[in-house]
């Protein structure tokens, strides 16, 4: 189903570190996020004229097309989440299964043992 791409997240994403750096990533963003803002902020400081105003309309034109795609991001990456957790919990139900017929193989084992003795 999900197992050949699943084992190449599993192998190639540094889980350990990106947990351990996650509080220095968004850190990072935050203030990526603060200076952006405190330029925008700065840019328009005089009032606007009418050249101003086109380009205002053309940046608000470029950030809903870049809204949008953000949103069919965020789509994609709900449906790989859920694709994710289906394939975890499909590897959790044969991890049991394979759990209880291990165990069963060990008590087959065992009574085989305990007879030939």
């Amino acid at each position: 189903m999900a197992w050949p791409w699943l084992t190449i997240v599993a192998r190639t994403i540094p889980w350990a570190e990106l947990a351990r750096n996650a509080p220095k990533i968004i850190a990072a963003s935050s203030d990526l996020l603060a200076k952006r803002n405190a330029a925008a902020r700065q840019e328009f400081r005089n009032p606007p004229d009418e050249a101003d105003e086109i380009e205002m309309a053309a940046r608000i034109r470029a950030l809903e097309q870049r809204d949008a795609e953000n949103a069919r991001l965020i789509e994609q990456l709900a449906r790989q989440v859920s694709d994710l957790s289906e394939a975890v919990q499909v590897l959790a139900a044969r991890l049991r299964l394979l759990s209880w017929l291990f165990a069963a193989g060990a008590v087959v084992a065992l009574a085989a043992l305990w007879l030939a003795l």
